[in-house]
């Protein structure tokens, strides 16, 4: 599959700011830039799309999206989060 143009300029952006960060100490090097981007990535669109509710024949509720918008966020703060910095 081929990458936009931009799509894949601004994604080689993002991994640099990401080794920068990992090279700081800022953010984990447990995972490759590029990798550590596709996993935020993935986590990012996890309940994106229609089959994130197909456990339930309803939509979430407002709630419901607040509660797994804090679960994205707080896994992809694991994944980023250095070792040593860990609470």
């Amino acid at each position: 599959m081929d990458i936009p143009e931009p799509v894949a300029r601004s994604n080689q952006h993002k991994a640099a700011a990401i080794a920068k960060a990992q090279k700081e100490g800022l953010v984990s090097k447990h995972f490759a830039s590029d990798e550590l981007l596709a996993l935020v990535l993935a986590l990012s669109k996890t309940w994106a799309f229609p089959l994130s509710y197909c456990a339930t024949a309803t939509p979430p509720t407002p709630a419901e999206l607040r509660r797994r918008r804090r679960s994205v966020v707080e896994a992809v703060r694991l994944l980023v989060t250095p070792v040593s910095s860990a609470p």
